[in-house]
């Protein structure tokens, strides 16, 4: 057999492993295999024996190394092998055995339908499962290589699914190779292999212009990696990064000439104006607040540099799964503000998200400026009859008549005109900052404040919202459906369940009936109630459409 490649994937046993070292031992007959155990409590050392070094352990762990003879060590198959021995009904996932008198077809819905075939007819069917099938599941099966890609070709050319959750794939060039010999190849799913990434000076990528979805869940992949991948990746639609280490995202460099001025220049350092103490304190806290301004000016145009680069990376991207990488908090995000197609952004599990803000990029167009809209003729009546108390309640709503007297208060005081919506004729305004987000799945974070769920309503597009498993609903005693449905305007479906205009009305009614007994517990203290109005920035609007249920 071929010398194993330092780095490859191996099966000894059950136990997993990655190659260090492959050749002699000190004292020992043979050729040995020195591998750093996945269970580090495995191994007996740390690559050194005898005295002598022959590797290190990356995790640093003094038990994760062992030797073992190289006939002991399973180094996996090849796709085309897997592919035989899976659809062919004589290996089942994770390498179970299959009765060869069965062979399974799956249904649309992933069900496996046994079917009986004998003799000659059985022979031609599998033969005819594997040169037919799309989609292919090759879980667990030990595959380490793509093997030779024209026999691969010409086994299955229609493939254009492809899963090897589980494997041994132990390098990127595994992606290149098994997409260049499948031309059709569109989604490929390599989650649960240690993959080894192309590093700055590995040399050009492999352009894989056909992949759109790609899953690398549990990969030990990082951020800078992935942005690394990109440019090989231009028709990408789909990613998927579950479970790595990415505790924050950092924008691309910039390419080229830009590039190189940047890297000499250094990190950019805002000039910090000396304060002059000439005229006393006040012009020096003058200063001081200038010099503040201009930094974070500067901050927010490198974000938005940032972003627009990471767009010009992933023009196509829709959908990004985020979920349990370890984000150290929301601000970073602002990088994906500017993906032109992402509709869906998936950060499950990132406890340490503890407040969102929406990103302080260019704004809203003024046909989006719409949230709390300046009182037309129409409103006014409307908070007419609620400040008078009528109880002109639609569907016989007692309650809401109940809370009219408060609520009504609260129109003329609910803040002062709104943004004007004309335009001057001139260029159209840039896009809003995730202009195209109608999906957010935040189930299992760390938010806690309602602030962060009124910031959810300036995401302009924003429909299917996930929030479940987070202290701000925890601590809710109702559970908080209604009041996130009061606060975001546009959601359609929460927590996986859809919003229903009548839910909506009744959720909105009843948050007007909350924010009234906060007002009226803030009776004759009007900075107490100008705080309870800012917690509550659809206030306006809401009194504008149900001031008269009310």
């Amino acid at each position: 057999m071929a010398t194993p490649a330092v780095g490859c994937r191996v099966r000894i046993i059950k136990d997993y492993a990655t190659v260090r070292y492959v050749g002699p031992v000190s004292g020992q007959e043979g050729t040995w295999v020195g591998v750093e155990w996945d269970d580090v409590s495995r191994g007996k050392h740390d690559g050194s024996t005898g005295g002598v070094r022959y590797f290190d352990c990356k995790s640093g762990c003094p038990t994760a190394g062992s030797f073992v003879r190289i006939e002991r060590v399973n180094f996996g198959v090849s796709v085309l092998e897997a592919l035989r021995a899976r659809y062919n009904n004589e290996t089942a996932e994770y390498g179970a055995e299959v009765n060869e008198d069965e062979l399974y077809v799956h249904t649309s819905r992933k069900r496996r339908v046994k079917v009986q075939l004998v003799g000659e007819e059985k022979i031609s069917q599998k033969q005819r499962q594997i040169h037919t099938l799309e989609s292919a599941r090759l879980v667990g099966l030990d595959i380490s290589t793509v093997g030779d890609p024209g026999e691969l070709s010409g086994a299955v050319p229609a493939l254009n699914e492809l899963d090897v959750t589980g494997n041994l794939v132990a390098f990127w060039s595994f992606a290149e190779q098994v997409a260049t010999a499948l031309p059709r190849l569109a989604v490929l799913n390599l989650s649960e292999n240690k993959l080894t990434m192309p590093t700055p000076g590995s040399g050009s990528l492999t352009s894989l212009p056909g992949l759109r979805a790609l899953v690398l869940n549990d990969c030990g992949v990082t951020w800078r990696e992935v942005l690394r991948l990109a440019p090989s990746l231009p028709s990408l639609q789909e990613l998927h990064l579950c479970g790595n280490p990415i505790p924050t995202l950092e924008a691309p460099q910039p390419a080229g000439a830009a590039a190189e001025a940047a890297e000499a220049a250094g990190p950019a350092v805002a000039e910090q104006p000396e304060a002059t103490v000439a005229n006393g304190s006040e012009v020096g806290a003058e200063a001081a607040a200038a010099a503040a301004a201009a930094a974070a000016a500067a901050a927010a145009a490198d974000v938005e540099a940032g972003a627009r680069r990471l767009a010009a990376l992933f023009p196509n991207l829709q959908v990004l799964t985020l979920e349990e990488v370890g984000l150290g908090g929301w601000a970073s995000l602002a990088l994906l503000a500017r993906l032109p197609r992402l509709t869906r952004l998936h950060l499950a599990g990132n406890t340490r998200i503890a407040h969102i803000a929406y990103p302080g990029l260019p704004p809203p167009p003024p046909q989006q400026q719409q949230q709390q809209p300046a009182p037309g003729p129409a409103d006014a009546e409307a908070a007419a009859a609620a400040a008078s108390g009528e109880e002109a309640v639609a569907g016989g709503n007692k309650a809401a008549g109940e809370a009219a007297a408060v609520a009504g208060g609260m129109a003329e005081q609910a803040g002062e005109g709104a943004g004007s919506s004309g335009g001057d004729g001139g260029e159209p305004p840039a896009a809003p900052p995730f202009a195209a987000l109608s999906a957010l799945y935040l189930g299992g974070c760390g938010i806690g404040d309602w602030a962060s769920v009124n910031e959810l309503d300036r995401f302009p597009v924003l429909k299917e919202l996930r929030l479940s498993g987070n202290p701000v609903l925890q601590s809710s005693k109702t559970g908080g459906r209604f009041e996130v449905i009061g606060r975001v305007s546009g959601v359609a479906s929460l927590n996986g369940a859809e919003v229903r205009p009548r839910e909506r009305r009744d959720s909105e009614l009843r948050y007007l009936q909350h924010i009234a007994a906060e007002m009226e517990a803030a009776a004759g203290d009007e900075a107490q109630r100008a705080a309870v109005r800012a917690l509550h920035p659809r206030l306006r609007h809401l009194m504008a459409t149900h001031g008269a249920v009310l």
